[in-house]
């Protein structure tokens, strides 16, 4: 005897997975077409298909998968959840799921541009996130970034073989405010690069990351251009599928995602390590395809911590060398 009758399935899957999700407490958060939930390997909301799609496990379905993904249910327990009685019902209610009109594409249209000296943009590259001040110009110069107006956020961008841009992040630069997120309608096919001259491409989550272990480079005297560096913004390998067709000449590729070795589930309880599970996929992945492949763990939780963290350490380092020779100096007048 089935435990569920045909229309008790039908009634859990109509389910709205966008109103599931914030009912048990995640913040998904508008990029595109699509809804982003942070901090779950690459985990999209597609409002239009009722479905999810996780990058790093690859994979995905409607809304009885999304509570057995996310809440390591069963699949008798999520349908009972969504069609249960009680309480439940009454929540369920709430969350009827009705196929929404089919909406145009949005248009990609990059963030206005700041008419100063992009004051903000270089305090927050070089002060705040302690990037390479000549690493940042460079960029600039190369229109990768910029800063916008009126908000002046930092604008990321990623130009397609013809050098039109067609995909563009964005992150703010006012201290104690945390604002980042994807230009409306950008082409996933497309992220923000840093061509080298080599044979080796190395493979960020995000474009901080590749612009910091750039700096990395650059702090231990290491030629920085030499590398190709590419920021997926997420999980997914669209664009660097497209990236190695427009760059033959690659032969090795690293994946430096991020070290998520205190991811948890939003009840607390310990996650997958995100980034490192996607970075052995991948990196299987295309070493099928007939790549040398590796894989770039930062020892904290991205390369920008580590970049910090280094700077942190170099100056302790110079403090005591300086209050060193402050001793040595009183100890000689003394004598």
């Amino acid at each position: 005897m089935k435990k569920f009758t045909e229309e008790q399935i039908t009634q859990a899957n109509r389910t709205s997975v966008l109103e599931l999700a914030k009912q048990l407490g995640y913040h998904p958060e508008k990029r595109g077409n699509n809804y982003h939930i942070k901090d779950h390997g690459g985990l999209y909301i597609n409002e239009a298909k009722n479905s999810y799609y996780n990058f790093a496990s690859k994979t995905g379905g409607g809304p009885i998968q999304f509570l057995m993904f996310t809440q390591k249910m069963n699949w008798v327990e999520s349908t009972k959840y969504l069609v249960g009685d009680g309480e439940i019902q009454q929540q369920r209610t709430d969350m009827n799921w009705k196929k929404p009109q089919e909406q145009k594409p949005t248009e990609f249209k990059l963030p206005a541009k700041s008419e100063t000296s992009y004051k903000r943009l270089f305090a927050y590259l070089t002060k705040t996130r302690g990037i390479d001040k000549d690493i940042a110009i460079d960029l600039v110069n190369k229109k990768k970034i910029y800063e916008s107006s009126p908000h002046h956020n930092v604008v990321f961008v990623g130009y397609d073989e013809n050098g039109q841009p067609r995909q563009a992040f964005q992150r703010g630069t006012v201290t104690g405010i945390t604002f980042k997120g994807e230009v409306p309608g950008g082409d996933k096919n497309y992220c923000f690069t840093m061509e080298g001259k080599g044979d080796s491409l190395t493979v960020y989550e995000a474009a901080i990351d590749a612009i910091s272990h750039a700096t990395v480079y650059k702090l231990n005297d290491c030629e920085w251009k030499n590398e190709h560096r590419i920021a997926l913004g997420g999980l997914s390998d669209h664009a660097l599928e497209k990236y190695l067709t427009l760059h033959s000449e690659i032969k090795k590729i690293t994946f430096a995602f991020d070290n998520d070795f205190d991811a948890r589930y939003n009840d607390g309880r310990p996650a997958p390590n995100w980034g490192q599970q996607a970075a052995v996929q991948l990196a299987d992945k295309y070493s099928e395809k007939g790549y040398s492949t590796g894989i770039e763990t930062p020892i904290a939780k991205d390369f920008n911590d580590d970049l910090l963290n280094i700077l942190q350490a170099n100056e302790n380092l110079k403090s005591r060398d300086m209050a060193a020779h402050s001793n040595d100096d009183e100890l000689d007048q003394a004598i």
